[in-house]
């Protein structure tokens, strides 16, 4: 089966974050007992889950909408590549822009074309909970979803 080697690296890059924490935990475990009987049965087992994580992972890379920008014109999407570029190599990064450039609705998407939200989820802040969920749902349609 797989090699340690191996499953570190699916459980370092093709699993959803929450599967990864546990599974990294798991692996510790299995990994301290390397030297007793049954190690090789226990770390098959292990990449049998580690597998089913990957697949989860998969389903959900390949179910990501496919990013709509329907107002071109906004300026924000005039440095989208700059943007996503800047998304890929940093953890996090500060954009400002006028009020309407299209940060608030645009970003997030910009994220999910990055690899963002594809292990884990994409938070979205706003100061009052009625403005949040009037995003969301913007993106959404935005999105058809």
């Amino acid at each position: 089966m797989a090699s340690l080697r191996e499953l570190t690296e699916i459980i370092d890059n093709e699993t959803l974050l929450r599967d990864s924490f546990v599974l990294k935990k798991k692996l510790r475990g299995i990994v301290g007992h390397r030297d007793e009987p049954g190690f090789r049965e226990q770390l098959d087992l292990f990449a049998v889950e580690a597998e089913d994580a990957r697949n989860r992972y998969l389903k959900r890379k390949e179910s990501l909408p496919k990013m709509i920008y329907p107002e071109p014109d906004l300026p924000i999407l005039e440095h989208k590549d700059e943007i996503i570029e800047a998304i890929k190599k940093n953890r996090v990064i500060i954009l400002a822009g006028e009020t309407g450039s299209g940060k608030t609705t645009q970003i997030p998407k910009l994220c999910i074309e990055a690899g963002r939200g594809t292990r884990g989820m994409i938070g979205h802040t706003q100061p009052r909970r009625i403005a949040t969920r009037s995003v969301a749902q913007r993106i959404s349609d935005e999105l058809g979803l």
